[in-house]
């Protein structure tokens, strides 16, 4: 049973006819057997609008609807979930910069972000904090005007991409509660590293089945150093779920 509108239908059916269009199977193959990252098809589908759906329209966006999200991402799985995540995967990264972000972040992320300029990754894994997100032990500490940033993080997918501009969970404060005291950094491209005691993060390819065009990278330890109030996008939030 179809339980879509008309018009949910109509949007469904577009974005395939314009994945078997303007990308192909060939092309989504042949990134995913080269671990390729889609640049190309990532740029069509910013020029379509793709990376505005959600963003609000205060932002410049298109102020869409999740389901209709949810929709395009069905769309574009047609020959490979990983390919959806690689061209659709950074929204949900953006939204946080949408939802939480400075106005001053917003103009210099979501901007280049809806011109498929930018790419999300996002990093929350670490070596031994398995799958309690919660358990993050990379920490972020105020140095005069700067965050000074040390720990390892791990499964950074599309950090070694073109364009990258990650998002780390790390810890800002000691609490009772390991769910309290989380913050959330946007970390550029190219931040800048503390002088003494630091080495620069050393990003490897990770193999991992499914992980073909977005990519994969296991960081090594780091020492970035990151504007007070340019890198924080949030502070100190509560991560619901489980018993207190």
């Amino acid at each position: 049973m179809n339980f879509l509108s008309e018009e949910q239908a109509a949007w469904k059916q577009a974005v395939e006819r314009w994945l078997e269009r303007d990308v192909g199977r060939e092309y989504i193959r042949k990134c995913d057997m080269e671990r390729a990252f889609p640049y190309e098809a990532y740029a069509k589908a910013a020029k379509l609008g793709f990376h505005r759906l959600l963003v609000p329209e205060a932002d410049g966006g298109d102020g869409g609807d999740l389901f209709s999200y949810a929709l395009m991402c069905e769309a574009l799985s047609r020959y490979g979930v990983d390919f959806s995540v690689a061209v659709a995967g950074s929204t949900f990264t953006a939204m946080n910069i949408a939802l939480h972000g400075t106005p001053e972040q917003k103009k210099r992320f979501l901007d280049p972000f809806m011109r498929g300029e930018v790419r999300f990754p996002i990093s929350m894994s670490e070596p031994g904090a398995g799958s309690d997100v919660a358990n993050v032990q990379t920490r972020a500490e105020r140095v005069g005007d700067e965050y000074v940033i040390n720990g390892q993080k791990l499964w950074c997918s599309g950090a070694a991409n073109r364009g990258a501009v990650i998002l780390m969970l790390v810890r800002t404060a000691k609490t009772e509660d390991k769910r309290n005291g989380l913050s959330v950094f946007i970390i550029p491209e190219r931040p800048s590293y503390a002088a003494a005691g630091a080495r620069r993060a050393r990003a490897r390819s990770a193999r991992r089945l499914g992980f073909g065009p977005r990519g994969n990278r296991a960081a090594g330890r780091a020492g970035a150093r990151l504007r007070a109030h340019g890198g924080l996008i949030s502070q100190g939030f509560y991560q619901h779920g489980g018993s207190r």
